[in-house]
């Protein structure tokens, strides 16, 4: 008997523990009603917010969106879509598909437009760096040399010693050698003044003159005239500036 009333008692208290837990379950889970009506209901205000939904009307939210975070494969294959419209960052009228102002772009890979990254491997630039750049690296034939278009020779073909730092390479001398060819005299003879025209050779003490055209011929061979370098000796270089040349990786 005395057990039949133990058992009794402990069926009430645990269904008044039951109903206890059951309470306070349903007020935590309960659904919070808007505290007022539209259009009163402002967002903000608890139970006013719209949730996300697949409606056609625009959406806002005022703070951030994260998405895929604890999504696992292959659900988090695509992260975002957006099929139409254009997306805006750091602006509410983006005028172009992806519209970024007042910050950078940072990506860890390629910036590639129509599939083509935007600056293709090898692609040369000059930068007034130490060192070349992350994804560049240095172009060692270009030290020390003007860069000039390709011919049919090829690319990346060198010519000529690469010039040091700072260096103006002199021109260096040399001579230069010319022909003196033979002199012919024609013309006539006879005493006197000179004729009209022609080269008079007057002999002095009087005597005949010898009058004529003066003329040169340029014969093979002949006697060389040594013509020797004067003055200072310059650079040949234009005035130019030094740059790291580098390559695109």
């Amino acid at each position: 008997m005395l057990q039949k009333k133990i058992l009794e008692q402990f069926k009430l208290s645990y269904g008044i523990l039951l109903g206890i837990a059951l309470a306070i379950g349903l007020s935590v889970l309960a659904f919070t009603e808007p505290s007022q009506a539209p259009p009163g209901c402002t967002p903000g205000t608890a139970g006013c917010d719209a949730p996300l939904n697949v409606g056609a009307a625009g959406q806002q939210k005022l703070g951030g969106l994260v998405l895929g975070v604890n999504c696992v494969l292959p659900d988090c294959t695509t992260g975002l879509i957006v099929q139409n419209g254009n997306v805006g960052i750091g602006t509410v009228s983006p005028g172009a598909k992806l519209d970024v102002q007042g910050g950078d772009i940072n990506a860890s890979g390629k910036i590639k437009e129509s599939g083509n990254a935007l600056i293709p491997s090898g692609f040369v630039g000059y930068f007034n760096l130490g060192v070349c750049p992350f994804g560049w690296s240095p172009l060692a034939s270009g030290d020390g040399r003007y860069i000039v278009g390709r011919t049919s020779g090829g690319v990346g073909v060198t010519a000529g010693t690469a010039l040091s730092s700072g260096e103006d390479r002199p021109v260096g001398q040399h001579n230069h050698t010319i022909t003196d060819p033979g002199h012919n005299h024609g013309g006539s003879t006879g005493s006197g003044g000179n004729s009209p025209g022609g080269m008079a050779v007057q002999y002095s003490g009087g005597g005949t003159d010898i009058q004529g055209s003066h003329n040169h011929s340029i014969p093979t061979g002949g006697t060389n005239i040594l013509v020797n370098n004067t003055g200072s000796v310059a650079g040949t270089n234009a005035p130019y500036l030094q740059l790291l040349v580098c390559q695109k990786d």
